[in-house]
């Protein structure tokens, strides 16, 4: 495999592939270059299987809305409970539909952290302040990668496509990832910080849960993955454009 391809899973027939190589035999469908990478859609598709697609984004939201509505209308220890069984529940039905159990147990993990400490504190507004501190880790170490030359929207891309550091050596590839793990870092500061006010300025657990859930949780994750992807196909025409000059642009 040569520098600037990556393995991932075949592509179906209709997808831009060439049918054949130049010696006129079938081409190897296990590595597909960075440019097919992202006109068949495999980015789009990868990212979709990253996060659990509509089902995992919603998924993710469960146990804070159970967290919400069971300590508004009981107290904060059934509260409590009733968040870690949503969580065991979600679990336990993506291995029933034989999916991976990753994310549930990544989610699992964080809601456990947040119901231990508030069961310590006993307030129910200290549910939120693991996930402010973590998000806040977070943001450091998508800043940090901007001063070490390594943004990690980049890194990640990679990561999923498989195609180690070469996109780091193309001008325009590392200038967009740059661009874009700025833009990541910018709106992840801003909502932990809102998030953070909140908490320190006094407001209730139902109302932490509830800018959580519409504003500051799962919203802007979607649509900064919704911009990046749009970014990189983007660039990809463009590329596929300048790198085609029979191509009429009125086409």
């Amino acid at each position: 495999m040569t520098p600037g391809e990556s393995r991932l899973e075949k592509p179906t027939e209709s997808e831009a592939v060439p049918a054949t190589d130049e010696s006129g035999g079938k081409p190897n469908l296990d590595d597909i270059s960075i440019k097919e990478y992202f006109s068949t859609g495999e980015f789009r598709r990868e990212v979709a299987r990253q996060v659990g697609g509509w089902t995992g984004i919603a998924e993710s939201a469960i146990p804070v809305i159970v967290f919400v509505a069971v300590n508004t209308f009981t107290s904060l220890y059934p509260a409590l409970i009733a968040a870690v069984a949503s969580s065991l529940v979600i679990g336990a039905f993506r291995l029933i539909r034989k999916q991976s159990p990753r994310q549930a147990i990544n989610g699992l993990f964080g809601i456990a952290v947040a119901a231990i400490y508030a069961a310590k504190t006993g307030k129910a507004v200290d549910f939120y302040l693991p996930g402010i501190l973590i998000s806040y880790a977070y943001a450091v170490v998508i800043a940090g990668s901007l001063l070490f030359r390594r943004p990690l929207v980049g890194a990640v891309w990679a990561f999923f496509g498989n195609i180690g550091t070469e996109w780091r050596k193309e001008r325009r590839l590392f200038r967009m990832f740059s661009w874009l793990t700025v833009l990541w870092a910018v709106v992840w500061i801003a909502k932990v910080t809102v998030q953070a006010w909140m908490y320190l300025a006094g407001f209730s657990a139902t109302e932490l849960g509830i800018a959580r859930i519409i504003l500051l949780g799962t919203p802007p994750i979607v649509l900064l993955i919704a911009v990046t992807a749009w970014c990189v196909q983007r660039s990809n025409a463009r590329q596929t454009v300048t790198s085609d000059p029979d191509q009429d642009p009125a086409s």
